[in-house]
């Protein structure tokens, strides 16, 4: 939640994050940490590299999960998503 000053009010804010992966998923697909990168333009928190952990795709299902540590502890964008595929 942000609080915004000019309106008064608390509100959610959407922050993105790319994360690269070094390979199409195909079905299910663990990627290990070592091998993604971290791209946010909204927050330089969440671009701190993840030393350990795992991102998980599951494509039959449609999700990803997201469990990474940083030097600082667990990453910003741990969770769980829904998998949304773009492309032809």
């Amino acid at each position: 939640m942000t609080f915004h000053e000019h309106a008064g009010a608390f509100g959610r804010t959407i922050v993105g994050t790319d994360v690269w992966l070094p390979h199409a998923p195909s079905g299910k697909t663990t990627y290990p940490a070592s091998e993604l990168r971290l791209d946010s333009r909204d927050e330089a928190n969440r671009n701190t590299p993840p030393i350990g952990g795992f991102l998980e795709v599951a494509a039959n299902n449609k999700t990803v999960v997201v469990n990474l540590q940083t030097e600082r502890g667990q990453s910003l964008i741990n969770g769980t998503y829904n998998l949304h595929i773009e492309g032809p």
